[in-house]
């Protein structure tokens, strides 16, 4: 740990001796703010996003949550088929940049590819993302490209895709796709709050009062947003994708996402990690593979 970490979490240590709250308050403002907007690629990575992205059609999207940056590659269609579409979701602290390896794939089967950054990353404006923020983004983008074949979901952008199967009101989302593909994802928004409970080695007292202020928005306690309700609102395929050594998600999500939604195809790999899984060329065959043999089924 560096000398910095260890100055923050001795801070947090003093406040919330001292005012527990204000040290909940502070927690979630740390956990909402994406600190990483922009890093320097190998020249060779970034040619290839900016000659992909040069072929987009790129517009920031209104939305009730503030405009979120949208990118199109559409296929060309050979049959009179409604189009197929398949919409990208990055994770956190990170962009649709880096899941444009997906597009070509996707482009040579005729299905259209969408990618989103959500408020706060990439290119879309914002400083603070809220996880029912990136939920609303979501629903409301998906209704605004259209019905959705498949959508990807890498880290955070997996578990949100959950999140949107649902409603604010508890009704399913209409416009939930039909087959949801869970990269690295964590199983419950738990994970990650805990994870910054941990590096900051929060009292219980402190941890409770992050944990109000992040579901304040909420009806519901932490522990529900899950995917333990999935299958009470969402009855499509679901691909599970994660590697047993991901330290930063670990393989125990995927087991419990399988548990929670026993129909789900769970992919496993080993020595991938959390981000080295996203852009292994043999596990985007995999994914594009499936999402493209569940299309040719629907269409049968």
């Amino acid at each position: 740990m560096s000398m910095v970490a260890k100055l923050i979490r001795l801070c947090f240590q003093v406040t919330g001796l001292l005012a527990p709250r204000l040290a909940g308050w502070a927690a979630f403002r740390l956990f909402i703010r994406p600190m990483s907007r922009a890093k320097k690629l190998r020249p060779e990575m970034q040619a290839q996003i900016d000659h992909s992205l040069a072929q987009a059609d790129s517009r920031l999207v209104e939305t009730s949550v503030g405009p979120v940056m949208l990118h199109c590659w559409r296929a060309t269609q050979a049959n009179s088929r409604p189009e197929p579409k398949v919409l990208l979701l990055h994770g956190w602290t990170s962009r649709s940049d880096y899941m444009l390896n997906y597009v070509p794939l996707l482009l040579e089967r005729g299905i259209t590819c969408y990618a989103m950054d959500f408020p706060a990353h990439g290119r879309s404006p914002g400083k603070t993302l809220q996880y029912w923020q990136a939920v609303a983004a979501i629903q409301e983008v998906q209704w605004q490209i259209g019905p959705l074949t498949a959508q990807i979901g890498h880290s955070f952008g997996g578990a949100m895709s959950m999140m949107a199967t649902r409603m604010p009101d508890g009704k399913p989302c209409e416009s939930a796709p039909g087959h949801l593909v869970l990269v690295a994802a964590p199983a419950s928004l738990s994970s990650p709050a805990g994870y910054l409970v941990r590096q900051l080695a929060l009292s219980k007292a402190v941890q409770r009062h992050f944990e109000q202020f992040l579901v304040a928005n909420d009806q519901r306690p932490i522990e529900q947003l899950s995917c333990a309700d999935l299958r009470q609102h969402w009855s499509g395929r679901l691909t599970v994708v994660h590697d047993q050594g991901d330290v930063e998600v670990p393989y125990e999500n995927a087991l419990e996402i399988k548990a929670a939604y026993p129909q789900a195809e769970l992919i496993t790999t080993q020595g991938l990690g959390h981000r080295r899984i996203l852009r292994t060329p043999e596990v985007s065959a995999q994914i594009v593979e499936r999402i493209n043999a569940d299309l040719l089924a629907r269409c049968a």
